[in-house]
């Protein structure tokens, strides 16, 4: 990596940082030709989940408020038991984790929307 690459890196590093205020932690993030990506593997999930695999799903499937339910679920026993050292997570589950969690916020705001319009009509 030239000094030119990694203060390229550098900067994407620090501006996705605090734009979505990830704690980009080296073991907990995924790693591309030496690069590490500037989300942790968590946030990375989320923020997919947020743009590309949330709005699809949302506009293929019915929305099931248990389903979103158990992905908030999901994300939160994950994050709470490693947390608490009861076990050890590993980057793909936390990729999953934030990728549902991600589909559950857009359904959930899916919902929202949806609501608002049948009261207002």
């Amino acid at each position: 990596m030239t000094n030119k690459q990694y203060a390229r890196w550098k900067k994407w590093m620090c501006f996705f940082g605090k734009l979505f205020r990830c704690h980009q932690l080296s073991d907990r993030s995924f790693h591309i030709y030496g690069f590490q990506l500037p989300l942790c593997a968590r946030c990375t999930g989320i923020f997919l989940g947020l743009v590309l695999l949330g709005p699809l799903l949302c506009a293929l499937l019915p929305l099931n408020m248990y389903l979103s339910l158990s992905f908030v679920v999901a994300i939160f026993i994950d994050g709470f038991t490693q947390l608490k050292g009861w076990r050890k997570s590993n980057n793909y589950l936390r990729l999953a984790t934030g990728l549902g969690f991600g589909y559950a916020l857009v359904s959930f705001i899916f919902h929202i929307v949806i609501m608002i319009i049948q009261l207002c009509s």
